[in-house]
């Protein structure tokens, strides 16, 4: 099998999750305010799921378009780690296909290709195929979920545990040795006690504060 069928077939797992997920944003945005076009956008250009949802949030309340800016910025700086953990393996490709490798960059496919992705001439091929197929699938489920919202009642499918399930089996596939399992417990630990007075910003911050611990540690072991 060539490369690219390899990281469309690693890619099933997402997929799986991100169909009911992007389906529920499409009928969020679309009853929170949005046209089914502005929504079926969001997920072509944006492309990030987390401040896609925070971004409807903030839209519902009526917040400005500064603020919005502001929070899906700071939500989406773990990207920069992802991509500059990735270029090192793309050094021999041009930048046009950066950019777009770029776009398709996600915490699920950054997990799937650093994880089982072989880290040769192979990898970006595996990579478009794996975030390729990701992105058509989230843009499908919010498409989809767009053009329902009106008959739909979203609290009766069950789609609030997701993201968190998804999240879950891929944090599963990191806990190959004690030096991640040690980062995973830390940043759980470190988001339960700094929620009280963090409230959301521990959600990245914490994880942030424990992978830093973990360089550290793992340097001077």
């Amino acid at each position: 099998m060539n490369p690219l069928k390899k990281g469309v077939e690693a890619s099933f797992p997402i997929v799986m999750g991100y169909i009911p997920l992007g389906f529920a944003f499409g009928a969020l945005a679309v009853l929170s305010g949005l046209s089914i076009l502005e929504a079926s956008l969001m997920s072509l250009i944006v492309y990030a799921g987390a401040s896609q949802f925070i971004a409807v949030e903030m839209i519902s309340r009526g917040a400005d378009a500064i603020s919005i800016a502001l929070v899906t910025f700071f939500v989406n700086l773990r990207h920069l780690l992802m991509s500059t953990s990735l270029s090192r393996y793309l050094r021999r490709t041009g930048r046009a296909e950066k950019i777009l490798l770029a776009h398709l960059i996600t915490d699920e496919s950054f997990s799937v290709s650093s994880t089982l992705f072989p880290k040769d001439e192979s990898f970006k091929m595996r990579f478009f195929g794996c975030g390729i197929s990701a992105y058509l699938s989230w843009f499908a489920g919010t498409l989809s979920g767009a053009l329902t919202a009106s008959s739909i009642y979203l609290g009766d499918l069950g789609l609030e545990f997701a993201l968190p399930a998804m999240f879950s089996a891929l944090l599963i596939w990191q806990l190959n040795n004690r030096r991640n399992l040690g980062v995973a417990l830390l940043s759980g630990i470190l988001t339960v006690a700094l929620f009280p007075v963090l409230s959301y910003s521990a959600l990245f911050l914490s994880p942030l504060m424990a992978s830093l611990l973990g360089v550290m540690v793992w340097r001077n072991s």
